[in-house]
């Protein structure tokens, strides 16, 4: 598995189901994801129904 940045206990949990966990960044004051990107405007935080919408859409797509 691979991930830009991540808490260190997140990296740590991984460890243990996957084969590899690539981490860039284990920064100690992890808060949220888009405190770690530049552009944080253009990673806005998601409603429930914007995640919902997308896991449906992601259902919809593995069953065509």
């Amino acid at each position: 598995m691979a991930v830009p940045v991540s808490p260190q206990e997140t990296v740590a949990d991984l460890a243990r189901e996957a084969d590899r966990v690539v981490c860039l960044s284990q920064p100690g004051d992890f808060r949220a994801l888009g405190y770690h990107y530049l552009l944080y405007l253009l990673f806005p935080p998601l409603s429930d129904s914007d995640v919902a919408a997308g896991m449906d859409e992601a259902i919809r797509s593995q069953k065509a």
